[in-house]
């Protein structure tokens, strides 16, 4: 716990000076790590479409996700990536570099918690906009856990808007899968 918390502190030093100072919790990061220890089947929810550019994603969201990926499953854990269907492609190519460099099958090299533990299969799901079947998801998937990496929210007027306050189009509606429709966190998944 005393990593995470200087971890949070780095944090909060908000070197970027984006504002992201009072976004940090004490003690946040650390609960987060233990639940996140404590799940089995894990769907990391990711992509952030927000540049005009071909792709529209963040760049750094998807390999930070596919590391917190290969991490999960170096502790035993199954992991699925979701994402919008604009954010696909990227993603994709990311994940498919990530499989060449640790094959399905191999175990994890010495020095990784799940020395030995043969690897398996990331699985990547693509959303259309709008809503998600958020039940049949994490029915489906078996999910008790997610993390959002680099994802948008809804504002107050129900979009998704940039930093920069542009409305983002294209966006699946992935925090479905964390909260039903009258805001309380949905049952089942931490």
């Amino acid at each position: 716990d005393s990593k995470a918390a200087r971890l949070e502190e780095e944090a909060a030093e908000d070197q970027g000076g984006r504002g992201i100072a009072p976004l940090v919790v004490p003690g946040e990061l650390a609960a987060a790590a233990n639940a996140a220890r404590a799940a089995t089947s894990v769907a990391l929810l990711t992509g952030y479409p927000c540049c005009v550019a071909d792709p529209p994603t963040e760049t750094d969201g998807p390999p930070g996700t596919l590391a917190l990926a290969r991490a999960l499953q170096s502790l035993g854990k199954k992991v699925a990536i979701l994402t919008d269907d604009c954010n696909h492609a990227p993603i994709a190519a990311a994940l498919a570099a990530s499989n060449a460099a640790y094959p399905t099958g191999t175990p994890y090299p010495s020095g990784t918690a799940g020395i030995g533990t043969p690897l398996v299969r990331i699985e990547l799901r693509a959303f259309p906009p709008g809503d998600v079947d958020a039940d049949s998801v994490t029915k489906e998937l078996g999910i008790d856990h997610i993390i959002a990496v680099e994802r948008p929210g809804r504002s107050a007027a129900g979009v998704y808007c940039t930093m920069k306050g542009r409305e983002m189009q294209g966006i699946a509606c992935l925090e479905q899968l964390l909260f039903t429709s009258d805001g309380s966190r949905r049952g089942g998944v931490s």
